[in-house]
């Protein structure tokens, strides 16, 4: 099936902005984007060197702030903060479908309204986005 133009007027260019924030030793990631509220975001953060990789799932919140979970490292709930490190940062947001009425409505059918850098188009699922980052962890 054939992904449709944005609807003129309707055309929403994603954008994120987003960082690493040190909480007690623990470190969670937070951003800005001008996706609607309720949007539902993954973050995934990964460090290759070390063999780590960890997902959060979120929502967008008012003002278009959202906030991963803790990330972690190891079993040791006292100490299990993330090495020192670059790691890369992905904000991949679900297909349209699985999105909440308010956040289909301004996606459009199959995500056609979005655009940007950050989208990708599939012919079955429409568009989706992802965003990649590398980012430094050090305390």
């Amino acid at each position: 099936m054939e992904i449709l133009p944005p609807q003129a007027g309707k055309e929403l260019e994603v954008y994120f902005i987003c960082d690493a924030k040190n909480i007690e030793n623990k470190y969670v990631f937070i951003g800005t984007t001008n996706l609607p509220i309720n949007t539902y975001l993954m973050i995934e953060l990964i460090n290759r060197k070390i063999k780590y990789r960890a997902s959060s799932k979120t929502q967008v919140l008012d003002y278009g702030k959202f906030e991963s979970e803790i990330f972690k490292y190891g079993s040791d709930i006292s100490s299990n903060s993330i090495p020192d490190g670059d790691y890369e940062i992905e904000i991949i947001v679900p297909i349209t479908s699985v999105q909440p009425d308010n956040v289909k409505v301004v996606f459009g059918q199959k995500g056609r309204n979005l655009v940007g850098t950050y989208v990708t188009c599939d012919d079955i699922t429409g568009k989706t986005i992802k965003f990649q980052k590398m980012v430094k962890v050090s305390r």
